[in-house]
């Protein structure tokens, strides 16, 4: 396959929004590949087959975020078949019931926002010139869910490392294992959690991608799709 061609692809891509954003690249229509990538193939399967019989033409891959040896092979994969990558969408996540148990919790902060993190950060290095990266959030990304001194923190992304989110999000762990969430400032639901940490992760990375000057307009956005898709 052609190094140079386009590449494209979304996380969570068999369905809801993430199947929109992949009939909508390959609509488009995108001059390269678009892989949908899922964590069940069966149903990434069928999600290919579907969008087939609509006309359309994706790749599939699978991917599980919650696997780090999954997210190797599929970083590996993409470097060796097509050296780089155009248009990243991180849209997989775990659902958020509103009653969680702490296993539950900290499963869906390992796949929604460490396991993200863990993806988004791989492929960096393999983006292209003018290359897009779009992480799903939602209008709970905001702050304003966060105590003063957490809000401070969080908005500190001007310097702030990946390790060192992925620390914050180990310390609201150990808060709700402890029953001080609240107390400590923390958001009443993990929902709130997940999405405010997967804004700074894109603020993060957009800074990263700014100060890189051998490869020149690469933008890193959060983006808060809705339910119209």
């Amino acid at each position: 396959m052609a190094q140079n061609q386009k590449v494209a692809m979304v996380t969570g891509g068999n369905r809801g929004c993430g199947l929109a954003f992949v009939r909508r690249l390959c609509q488009l229509p995108f001059p390269g590949t678009v892989y949908l990538t899922s964590r069940d193939e069966a149903r990434g399967r069928e999600a290919v087959e579907q969008l087939k019989g609509e006309g359309l033409n994706p790749s599939y891959q699978q991917l599980d975020l919650g696997d780090s040896a999954s997210i190797r092979r599929f970083v590996d994969f993409i470097k060796r078949t097509h050296g780089g990558i155009d248009v990243v969408i991180a849209n997989g996540a775990m659902p958020f019931p509103k009653q969680m148990t702490v296993a539950e919790i900290e499963a869906t902060l390992r796949v929604n926002n460490k396991g993200n993190a863990e993806l988004c950060c791989a492929l960096m290095p393999l983006l292209r010139p003018q290359a897009r990266m779009l992480i799903v959030s939602s209008g709970f990304g905001q702050v304003v869910h966060l105590g003063p001194e957490l809000r401070k923190r969080f908005l500190a992304t001007d310097t702030m490392t990946v390790a060192e989110l992925n620390g914050l999000l180990d310390e609201y762990m150990a808060a709700v294992k402890d029953g001080s969430f609240k107390e400590k400032g923390w958001p009443d639901w993990c929902n709130k959690m997940s999405k405010i940490g997967l804004v700074a992760l894109a603020r993060i990375l957009a800074r990263e991608a700014s100060s890189d000057r051998s490869r020149p307009g690469i933008l890193v956005n959060a983006v808060c799709p809705g339910t119209g898709l």
